[in-house]
């Protein structure tokens, strides 16, 4: 019960957050709850107001994946093309082997959150690589982007 009263709050919480100007909500799911090394995320979001925003990165996953931590590769294109880039890296799993975030089967938690100046007006491209030693992650179900 206190998972779907969890659940129903965070989605709430998330649309809120997703209605005002330069804030948004992405999420990609991934087929068969893989993730290719390939298949890196690209979207963008227009900013009609420079700003300070924070950018936090929410994984969902079950317990088949084999890892304790993950490594994901964010990179930010700017309106004028200056690109940054950064490592985010998190642990899923604690050295007791009991995963983080919600209970059950399947997983879900907020990763990290990037402090940015988002200073030009105009279109930002937002790409999110996994950044494994493994092509596949398996155990993956999605990965998705707030910009608060």
């Amino acid at each position: 019960m206190n998972k779907n009263i969890l659940s129903i709050f965070s989605c709430l919480l998330l649309f809120l957050l997703a209605c005002q100007d330069n804030h948004f909500t992405f999420s990609e799911t991934f087929p068969q709850n893989c993730w290719n090394v390939n298949d890196s995320l690209h979207f963008s979001h227009n900013i009609t107001q420079p700003e300070s925003a924070a950018i936090a990165i929410a994984a969902t996953y079950n317990e088949d994946y084999a890892f304790q931590n993950i490594y994901l590769r964010l990179s930010l294109k700017s309106p004028s093309g200056k690109a940054s880039s950064y490592i985010v890296l998190d642990t899923l799993m604690d050295k007791m082997g009991k995963w983080r975030g919600d209970a059950g089967k399947k997983h879900s938690l907020y990763m990290d959150t990037l402090r940015l100046n988002l200073t030009e007006k105009g279109q930002y491209e937002i790409h999110i690589a996994q950044y494994m030693r493994k092509d596949t992650l398996c155990g993956i179900e999605s990965i998705g982007v707030n910009v608060l």
